[in-house]
């Protein structure tokens, strides 16, 4: 595992792992777990880790926004972008923290409170 931030935020640590095959590639940034990507020979294995540490350097240099669906304060789903209000806006993935008590707040007819985090971009500051 490796991580990279910014030198203006040492707190802003995106962290990458790769599986002993060099395989599968996982991306996590302020607790949030990026959907891995995968690269089976050697041209889709460059070009996979090439992707994750592209992904990697814009959320720790920003702009990025996780954003989190919450109920009676668990987080059911979040979400990450980058760039989330510029014209390169791009989705990583949502995540399922809780996919029973998301379904159970639904069929109950609750509508899950948004929280939103968003991290400035490095120019910003």
């Amino acid at each position: 595992m490796f991580e990279l931030h910014a030198n203006a935020w040492p707190e802003r640590v995106a962290s990458i792992e790769v599986t002993p095959g060099g395989e599968v590639y996982f991306l996590s940034f302020a607790g949030q777990q990026v959907h891995p990507d995968f690269g089976y020979d050697d041209d889709e294995k460059v070009e996979a880790l090439e992707d994750v540490v592209r992904n990697a350097v814009a959320l720790s240099t920003g702009p990025s926004r996780i954003t989190r669906a919450i109920v009676d304060g668990v987080v059911l789903t979040s979400s990450l972008e980058l760039d989330p209000d510029g014209p390169n806006r791009r989705s990583l993935g949502v995540t399922m923290h809780h996919p029973l008590g998301y379904i159970k707040a639904r069929l109950r007819g609750r509508r899950p409170g948004r929280e939103a985090i968003d991290f400035p971009s490095a120019g910003d500051i």
